[in-house]
C-alpha cells in the first residue's frame, strides 16, 4: 500500500517480473496509491510532503502493470482519504473460468431477511406501525399538536 509511487519508471520492470513470478490464478494485488491531481495539489501548495520519488499513478499505468503480470484490473476506484478523490484503490488478478454467482444465498442477504422478519413481526412487532408511532408522539407532545 502506497508504495507503488514511489518506485521509479524505469525501475517498475522489475518489480513487475517478481510480481510476475510470484502470482497464480487466485493471487490478488491491492494498490493504494495517490492520484495524479492529489499528488499536483500537493507539488503546488505543499511540496515538502513530495517523496524524492512520486511518480503519477494513473489508470493506464494500472492496466499496463496487469497486462505485465498477465492479468486483470478487478477494481479500480479513486476514494477520499484527506480529501475527495485524493487516492486510489485498485485490485488486480487473474479470472481464468466462470464461477457461477449464488442469488440471494449469501449470508449477509439471509441475515437481513431475518432481521425484517424479526423487526417487523405480526405479534408483538419491534417497530410498531405508522398509527402506533403517531399514538407515541402524541402521547409525548401537547395533545392539541395533532388535532383528530
Amino acid at each position: 500500500m502506497d508504495v507503488y509511487e514511489h518506485i521509479a519508471v524505469e525501475n517498475r520492470p522489475v518489480l513487475h517480473e517478481a510480481l510476475g513470478d510470484m502470482q497464480n490464478e487466485s493471487s490478488r494485488i491491492f494498490l493504494s496509491f495517490p492520484t495524479p491531481r492529489h499528488l499536483a495539489w500537493l507539488r503546488q501548495y505543499q511540496p515538502d510532503q513530495i517523496q524524492p520519488v512520486d511518480e503519477d499513478v494513473t489508470l493506464h499505468t494500472i492496466i499496463a502493470l496487469a497486462r505485465d503480470l498477465g492479468s486483470g484490473v478487478q477494481i479500480y476506484q479513486e476514494v477520499g482519504v484527506w480529501h475527495e478523490g485524493d487516492y486510489a484503490h485498485a485490485v488486480l488478478g487473474r479470472r481464468d473460468g466462470w464461477v457461477a454467482v449464488a442469488r440471494d444465498r449469501s449470508p449477509d442477504q439471509r441475515i437481513r431477511r431475518r432481521m425484517r422478519k424479526f423487526l417487523f413481526r405480526k405479534t408483538e412487532p419491534l417497530i410498531p406501525s405508522r398509527s402506533q408511532r403517531l399514538v407515541l408522539v402524541q402521547q409525548r407532545l401537547d395533545p392539541g399538536y395533532y388535532p383528530d
